[in-house]
């Protein structure tokens, strides 16, 4: 199963965080998605929960964009719209021949941590999520709790089983997880 949209890269750094990506290859989805039928999310860690145009800047989200457009030359719709879940139907020839919930995961990247304490810094209810977390991530940061509260919201609503305690939180606090994360 891929894990990764791009099968090939020219990086221009050593670092994993090297924001100066340029795809050479892509993985084949539409081959992922023959294979494994029942394929019906996706989850990308960065594209954010804006709109995701063929512009966009470099992020999971674009490259899945490219990758079903420009590259196997599908018509696709739904990336435009912002949020962090979108609903994608793919047209090849003129047919649907996918639908899939696009669900985007904040990313898991050290360089988004500065962004993501100033949300929470200029946010109540983000503030209040992360302080209604379970206890055993008390001694995590800001921007980690973020993250465990955004993933364990969007896991959950793709059908991923919780720990109870993370199953718990969701449930409780599902308006406002909705509200920030929708």
């Amino acid at each position: 199963m891929y894990s990764d949209i791009i099968r090939k890269t020219k990086r221009n750094g050593e670092n994993s965080s090297d924001k100066d990506l340029t795809p050479i290859t892509y993985n084949d989805l539409l081959d992922l998605r023959n294979n494994f039928q029942k394929v019906n999310a996706v989850y990308c860690t960065s594209g954010g929960g804006t709109a995701i145009r063929l512009t966009s800047s470099v992020s999971a989200g674009s490259w899945l964009l490219t990758s079903l457009s420009a590259q196997l030359g599908c018509s696709v719709t739904g990336f435009n719209f912002p949020g962090y879940k979108k609903d994608i139907i793919v047209n090849l020839n003129n047919v649907v021949i996918w639908k899939f919930k696009l669900y985007i995961l904040l990313s898991p990247s050290n360089g988004a941590n500065a962004g993501f304490q100033g949300q929470v810094n200029a946010d109540l209810q983000l503030q209040t999520l992360i302080a209604n977390l379970p206890p055993a991530f008390a001694g995590q940061g800001d921007p980690m709790k973020l993250r465990i509260a955004q993933w364990s919201y969007l896991l959950s609503l793709g059908g991923f089983q919780l720990i109870p305690s993370l199953q718990a939180y969701v449930t409780m606090n599902l308006p406002l997880l909705a509200l920030k994360f929708a």
